[in-house]
């Protein structure tokens, strides 16, 4: 969980000044926007509310005839299928204390280095005339 939040954190610095506003604001955008997402796809999906027919043959279709997809024969959602978890059960638990978490304890205890400032950076290239006229922004 600890490292959710501190992406999420990331995420709302980083947007709060691509955006110009303060972090308070970006996060609630960014709530709010969820929230949208999230109440659109319950009312759709089939994935999301299974009382909800699954429309993914409609959505895919051009994916489908372009031979890049088969509806029919879908490879990575299987809500029926055995889990990860289940199957390494121990051996991934062993894993995660025995390597992965000694992982994070080192990564964690290395120095933080201020990384280039990307915000100004993106601001720049958007607000270069080159650019704004490659990709008509002017009008």
């Amino acid at each position: 969980m600890t490292e959710i939040h501190f992406t999420e954190e990331i995420v709302r610095t980083f947007g709060a000044e691509l955006m110009d506003i303060s972090p308070e604001a970006f996060r609630k955008k960014l709530s709010r926007g969820r929230h949208r997402v999230s109440h659109y796809m319950k009312g759709i999906c089939g994935h999301v509310d299974a009382s909800n027919p699954c429309r993914c043959t409609h959505k895919v279709r051009p994916f489908s005839d372009m031979g890049m997809l088969d509806a029919d024969h879908l490879r990575f959602h299987r809500p029926e299928g055995v889990r990860v978890r289940e199957v390494m059960g121990e051996r991934i638990m062993r894993f995660e204390k025995s390597y992965y978490d000694p992982f994070l304890a080192r990564f964690r205890d290395q120095p933080f280095y201020d990384s280039p400032d990307m915000a100004d950076w993106l601001n720049g290239i958007l607000k270069n005339d080159d650019f704004k006229n490659l990709f008509h922004l002017n009008q």
